[in-house]
Order: C-alpha cells, then structure tokens, then sequence
C-alpha cells in the first residue's frame, strides 16, 4: 500500500493561513535519507505528494479587511449611533416639533385630527401690522415687535402689570410710535384660594395707556388711568381718552408724543357711548343716561376737539346710545345694555351732527347689533343687523332668527328685511365689500358659525357656508377672498364671490387674533393662546415662518 513521503502542509500554522513557518519541498537526496536504508527512489509511476507554496495559500486582501472589520465593530457601531443621533437632533426632531404645532392645509372632508399641544402659557396675542413690522400685545402686557417677512424679532416693551390681571387692546400705530393700553381686574385680596397681585403695583388704576417709540421699544411716556377705558382715539398728533367712572364720564386729550394733559372735562351721568372725530374730526359726541330706569332720559354733548368746550346738547325720550356718524348725520339706537332678553324692537333715530337737531325716528323690529351705511347712485341705505326673539311681537317666522334690514337713509322708512340665520346670533363681521355684504355669524345658542354674503339692492343670499360646532373668532376680507378663524383651531380661506372653499390651515391650540398685510402677495398672521405667532401665504395657506412669543 502507498505512504505519502510528505504531510500536505508543512505544519498545522499553514492551514489558519500563516506562512511564517512553512518549508521548502525537501531534495530527492534528502527525501532518501528520510526514507533510511533500504529504501527505492520514487519512480515516475509513482505519486508524489507535493506541499503548497506558502505565496499561493495566503487569503485575498478583502478577506483581511473583513475579519480586521470584525475586531472592530464596536468602533463601527458606536460611529454609526452617534450619526444616528445626531441626524435625529437636528433634523427629525425640529419637523415633527412644526408638525405638532401646525396642521397642513386640508379640504374639511379630508383633514385628519390632530392631538391637541400641551400649553406651558396662556398669552393671547392683538396684532398689528404697520409696513414691515408686525406688533404684538400680549395678555402679560408685552409689546413685541417682529419683522413681518421673517418673524426675526426686534425689541420688546413691557408694561408694569399683574399678568393674571390685564386684559389688553389692540395696538395701533402713527407717526413712529405704538400706542398701548388695557385693562386691569381687580385683584383677589390675600388669603384667599385665588389670590394676585394688584394689575398696577402700589395702585388703584382699572386702565394703562403708553406710548413707545416704534423703532427701538422705548417708552416715551405711561398714565395710569382710574376709569374704565371708553375710547382711545389719536386725530391730529391728540390722544382723545373717554374714561367711565362711577356715575361720571372723565374726557381727556393728551399729546401724542408726550402724555402731556392738554384738556379735560368732567360729565355726571354712567356714559352709555361715544363717537370720536365725525366727518371733519373736529369734535366729539358723548351719551349719558340719565333719570330713573323706567322712564329714562339720554342727554348728549357735543364737544370740541380743540379745546374740550361744549358745541351743543340735546336730551331725548329713552336710553340711547350713539351708533354710527356719517355725512354729517348722528345715528342713535335704543340701549340694550343690562337687558336680560333681547329687546323686541329698537328704536332708530338720526340727528344733524352740527346742530344736534333731529331729523327722524323710527322703530325697527329686534334688537340692533349692527348698522351700516351704504351709498349708492340710487341714493344711501342703512343697513341693519338684528336679533329677534321668538316671543317678540313683530316675530312672524316661529323661532328666534336674525334679520337684515335696509331702510332709507333720507326717512328712516324700512325697504326690506331678510331672515340670514335661523337663532340669534353674535355678528363678526358685518360689512359691505367690493359691492357685496359679508356677514361672519355665531349662534349663540350653539355653536354654530355662519358665513355668508348677501346682495345689497335687496338682501338676497349669494351664498352662505355654515359650520356647525364651531365658533368664529374672526373674520376680514381682502381682494376677492374672505379669511376667517373659527375655533377648532383652523384658518378658512374661502372665495368671496362665490363662498366656495380654498384652503384650511390648522394649528395646534386657540387662535386668539388674525391679521392681514397688504404686501405682495398678501401675507396674514395668526396669533395663538399659547403665545405662537404665524405668517401663512393668502393663496395656499402654507407655513412661511413660526416664532414663539411666549415668556
């Protein structure tokens, strides 16, 4: 039987593919002397095993890199989690953050819930926009100034006030200034479950009008206002204050830049309503009711801008309150304030705005909660919106309802009167538009919003959206669109010519405020509860920029 002369590899090493000990093929001599005495050569029949070179069993290159690899791959794994990591840090986590706080634009059939944001702050925020800046008043009393194409924030004011405690009114701006004002609550005395502070440190005040400097933030000058605040007016570089105290009126003028008092005037009697400014801004119209509750009185003054002194008064029958003043005309409705059930019928009455003479009175049905006037070729209407209960006598359509009115300016003669929405309703936006009249309704039985738009030559709907189990929280309209924000959350944009629906932007908590800026193309603002502040393009709804204003 054939035995191999020579093992297939040198040695055991040269099968892990080490090389180091390996051997040459022995000699035909040496192979001899292995084979010891005795022994033949190998002839050419026979097979010789003959071991591999040690170059040729060396693995491949990769191989090498592999198992290396393999010694490594915590290294590896460590590297790859920490890029893991990092990609989650800086990309996934800011998007899913701007998806928690806005909803994508969706048709109403389409759009899917949205969990509701956690809020850290209640901090309702009034816009205002004046060219390229964006002014925000919180309900803390802070005054914040953002570029309006960006949101990049500029400066902040604020006022000394008891955050629990303020309740703020909208900014305006002119002549490089912001003017601010609200009003405080009184405070909860101490020990008691819901104790605060007082609104105004060391004071009594109910009201806080300021004055700051449109480019950098600073204050210019503050007052601290005892009465309730009626109007705040600016015309001709004068701040006009109407103040209601307890069974009085204070009237102050104050200049603009300064503060500095330039008049006031003390009226007896709980102020029931005030027109500032009238056509040729020269003077100023203030009600007071007077006499007993059931035979009551209204006497009106007419004061003068310049200087506070009295033009004209005049006491008419009933509690009235001055409404609307155009052309040259006074319009005065019946009050309803303090009234537990909605009045059966208003009265309507009109009055020379120079001379305080009246020129006619007329009674309509309900109770008014809004009154335009609109001028056209065939001559002016007054336009009405009011409420009706069903127990009212005139009420011949079975059900509470509003109604829209026209009546003739020149007599105070009813035209026509239309039924728009079943209920009594709160009016958001009352007001004539590129020849149509938009009407942004809330019942206020039940959440309900209503939007509609109506002819003006004879009160016939044009077309009407309604939303039933939401309420609207505002409305404008702008070119040939109609913006409103209801409170699930939502922004609507809707055509205004034919109502029908464009887009709907969602955000994760209460709207408290819309805004819109007449730049190129139209931008609006959003404002939420939580202190959240949004651009939206006008056509599509989508996201330009989202800053938080929350401290």
């Amino acid at each position: 039987m054939y035995t191999p002369s020579h093992r297939f590899f040198a040695d055991d090493s040269s099968c892990s593919g080490s090389s180091r000990d390996s051997q040459a093929p022995p000699s035909a001599a040496e192979s001899q002397a292995e084979a010891g005495p005795g022994s033949s050569p190998t002839t050419a029949d026979e097979l010789e095993l003959v071991p591999l070179p040690a170059a040729s069993r060396a693995p491949f290159p990769w191989l090498r890199w592999w198992e290396e690899a393999r010694a490594r791959r915590w290294l590896l794994g460590s590297a790859l989690g920490l890029l893991l990591l990092t990609l989650l840090l800086a990309v996934i986590l800011p998007l899913l953050r701007e998806a928690f706080l806005f909803g994508a634009s969706a048709p109403p059939s389409t759009a899917t819930s949205e969990p509701a944001a956690l809020l850290t702050s209640s901090q309702n925020l009034l816009l205002t926009v004046n060219g390229d800046r964006l002014y925000a008043f919180s309900s803390k009393g802070v005054l914040s100034a953002v570029e309006a194409h960006d949101g990049r924030l500029l400066w902040r004011y604020t006022l000394p006030v008891a955050a629990s405690q303020f309740l703020p009114s909208s900014p305006f701006v002119a002549n490089g200034v912001v003017y601010i004002s609200g009003a405080c609550f009184a405070a909860s005395p101490p020990g008691t479950p819901h104790a605060s502070l007082p609104c105004l440190s060391g004071s009594g005040a109910r009201t806080i009008v300021a004055a700051v400097r449109a480019s950098d933030g600073h204050l210019l000058w503050q007052r601290a206002e005892e009465g309730r605040l009626f109007a705040n007016t600016l015309i001709d570089g004068k701040l006009y204050l109407v103040q209601s105290l307890t069974s009085a009126a204070l009237i102050e003028a104050v200049e603009a830049k300064t503060g500095q008092v330039l008049w006031q005037r003390h009226l007896s009697g709980s102020l029931s309503g005030v027109l500032v400014g009238g056509d040729q801004g020269d003077q100023m119209v203030v009600a007071l009711p007077l006499g007993a509750q059931k035979q009551p009185d209204t006497q009106l003054f007419a004061l003068r801008l310049d200087d506070g002194q009295p033009l004209w008064s005049q006491m008419l029958p009933g509690s009235l309150r001055p409404v609307l003043e155009e052309q040259g005309r006074i319009y005065l409705a019946t009050d309803a304030q303090g009234a537990s059930a909605p009045l059966p019928e208003t009265l309507l009455c009109q009055l020379d705005s120079r001379s305080g003479a009246q020129l006619w009175q007329h009674t309509i049905p309900g109770q008014l909660v809004k009154l335009n006037l609109f001028g056209s070729r065939t001559g002016n209407k007054l336009l009405a919106l009011t409420d009706v209960a069903k127990t009212a006598p005139s009420n011949t359509y079975g059900g509470d309802v509003t109604l829209f009115l026209a009546l003739d300016d020149k007599n105070g003669q009813l035209l026509w009167q239309r039924p728009v929405n079943e209920g009594l309703s709160l009016a958001i936006l009352a007001q004539e538009h590129n020849g149509m009249f938009y009407l942004a309704l809330e019942r206020q039985d039940q959440p309900q919003a209503q939007l509609m738009a109506v002819s003006v030559s004879n009160g016939q709907p044009l077309w009407q959206q309604r939303y039933p189990g939401q309420g609207l929280m505002s409305a404008q309209p702008n070119g040939t669109m109609l913006y409103a924000a209801v409170n699930d959350n939502a922004v609507l944009a809707l055509d205004g010519t034919t109502g029908q629906f464009r887009w709907r932007t969602r955000f994760a908590d209460t709207i408290s405020d819309l805004a819109l800026a007449p730049s190129n193309p139209l931008q609006l603002y959003v404002s939420t509860s939580s202190g959240q502040l949004a651009a939206l393009d006008s056509s599509s709804g989508h996201l330009h920029w989202l800053r938080s204003l929350a401290e």
